[in-house]
């Protein structure tokens, strides 16, 4: 029972890390980082993002955030 316990637990921390981060975003532009772990959509999340102010995200470049960040960051711009 408790190696099941934690086994779900492992899965449940996986699952919530699996979605790419929003940096800073506004009406206009959004930073997106992808995920290490699991490789989520930054795409869908720009494009979540972008949703509520009633536009589209489209790709406008990839940032490298330096020699100590792991994974770059994708910029959209909300049209």
């Amino acid at each position: 029972m408790i190696r099941f316990a934690a086994i779900v637990f492992s899965v449940a921390i996986l699952a919530a890390c699996s979605d790419a981060r929003i940096l800073d975003g506004d009406a206009n532009m959004v930073w997106v980082k992808e995920n290490l772990i699991l490789s989520g959509s930054p795409d869908e999340v720009a494009a979540r993002h972008c949703a509520q102010f009633g536009k589209k995200a489209v790709y406008e470049r990839t940032l490298d955030l330096g020699r100590d960040a792991l994974t770059p960051a994708r910029v959209y711009a909300c049209h």
